[in-house]
């Protein structure tokens, strides 16, 4: 055999085993990557699936949309929360709109304003520093910039301090920031100017150069006072003989030449409030005003329900002894289970009182009534009518006889006709006696934390 010859062909042999061989590994590895990628797929579908099934599904169309919702969610709790018991916020709205601002905006600005204040600049439970915080804030609302930090042109200091403005912000006020600065301090003080005037129908503002503290109020700080002022008012017989139906009536008819003056002042109190001034202290104030808020919004819905005759306004909430972490406005030496500070309620977000109520009107003057406590939301308040008791009173009346003569045809032998005979006796509707228990709920987590004395 010749070999020599066959030397090609064990070549070519050869060669096609080793190519074979190379295309077997490559083979092999291209196996061993699909299976990697095949597992890599089933994860990947095993996490698109897991995804799908979340709500709404990851992706960046949806994640954009959830943070939309969210913001919404969260700007309807919040309005939700401001419709319990906050009273003052639509004049609060029109004074921010008419600075050209919002309320939020304007509740933040107060908030960072009063917090940022030193503890001895805080007001405390008596009006001293109400009026100085009050007129500082007034100023952010319209006093120019030098550079990042606010300063009176008045004074030329900048605002909180005595530092004099530097030259440079002075330089740098002219004639057009003067200007701006006027308008400004005008808008500010006009929109004030009509909140004051809304602030009077309320007794506590009446007082010339008060209404400041229904403004503070209405921004979270709860109105304080001292305690003869408050005594004033609760004496104030005109105001309170108008407010209350039959309230007059009942404290000067019976026997009116014994009851001295005095002897009016302290039923006075007692109805109004149903507590002893001796009993109270100072850091109470701000909840003895907060119950004299509440009981006149009550007070002016009986009156115009037409409700004849209000007997009662009690409060009956126990308290808690937990109260001082919940009210920020009644820190202090104040009991532990005082029914002024009332009774929490959803995580301490919020606190309830409860009144026991007993007056008389007709049952129409009740059903408007109910209706108004009904209707309290859009007024920014909150009634829960928890019980209704009602008692009619009914007297029967007799009405001159209306026959012309008696008829003998009934009358038998030997039976005598009675005079009464012929007259007609009614059922006569009277005053309806009402005992109503009712909430009032307040949302309480924004209020701002007072300094004790």
């Amino acid at each position: 055999m010749n070999y020599k010859q066959k030397i090609p062909l064990l070549c070519f042999v050869v060669l096609t085993v080793i190519v074979s061989l190379t295309m077997a590994v490559l083979d092999i590895q291209t196996y061993i990557s699909y299976l990697d990628a095949n597992e890599a797929i089933k994860g990947y579908q095993q996490e698109i699936t897991d995804n799908s099934r979340k709500e709404p599904s990851y992706n960046d169309e949806n994640r954009k949309a959830l943070q939309k919702y969210s913001e919404e969610i969260k700007s309807v709790i919040s309005q939700f929360k401001m419709q319990h018991g906050k009273p003052h916020r639509k004049a609060l709205s029109e004074f921010a709109k008419a600075i050209g601002s919002t309320e939020e905006q304007l509740l933040k600005s107060f908030a960072d304003y009063y917090n940022a204040l030193p503890d001895e600049k805080k007001g405390i439970f008596t009006d001293k520093k109400d009026k100085a915080i009050w007129e500082g804030f007034m100023k952010l609302l319209y006093c120019p910039k030098g550079g990042d930090k606010q300063f009176d042109p008045d004074t030329m200091t900048y605002l909180g301090t005595t530092e004099k403005v530097s030259e440079d912000d002075t330089a740098a006020y002219d004639a057009v920031k003067k200007a701006k600065y006027k308008a400004d301090r005008k808008k500010v003080e006009d929109a004030f100017a009509r909140f004051a005037e809304y602030s009077k129908q309320y007794a506590e503002y009446q007082v010339p150069g008060t209404q400041y503290k229904c403004f503070l109020d209405a921004l979270g700080l709860c109105v304080t006072g001292e305690l003869s002022d408050l005594n004033d008012l609760l004496i104030n017989q005109k105001y309170w003989f108008d407010l209350i139906p039959g309230l007059k009536e009942r404290l000067t008819s019976t026997d009116t030449n014994s009851k001295s003056g005095t002897d009016i002042e302290k039923q006075l109190k007692t109805l109004i409030i149903s507590m002893d001034l001796r009993s109270w202290n100072e850091n109470q104030l701000s909840l003895i005003y907060l119950q004299l808020q509440i009981k006149q919004d009550l007070y002016k819905r009986m009156k115009k329900a037409g409700i004849a005759k209000v007997d009662s306004v009690l409060l009956e909430t126990k308290g808690a002894a937990n109260a001082d972490s919940f009210f920020p406005g009644s820190t202090g030496n104040t009991p532990a289970a005082d029914p002024l500070k009332g009774t929490p309620v959803l995580g301490n977000s919020f606190v309830v009182y409860t009144y026991r109520i007993k007056l008389s009107g007709t049952l129409e003057n009740i059903r408007k009534l109910l209706d108004s406590l009904n209707d309290a939301y859009k007024d920014y308040r909150t009634y829960n009518v928890r019980d209704l008791v009602l008692t009619r009173e009914l007297a029967t009346e007799k009405f001159p006889d209306v026959l012309t003569q008696k008829d003998s045809s009934t009358k038998r032998e030997g039976q005598e006709v009675p005079d009464s005979y012929g007259s007609v006796v009614i059922g006569r509707d009277l005053n309806t006696n009402c005992e109503i228990l009712v909430d009032y709920i307040i949302y309480v987590q924004d209020l701002l934390q007072r300094q004790v004395k």
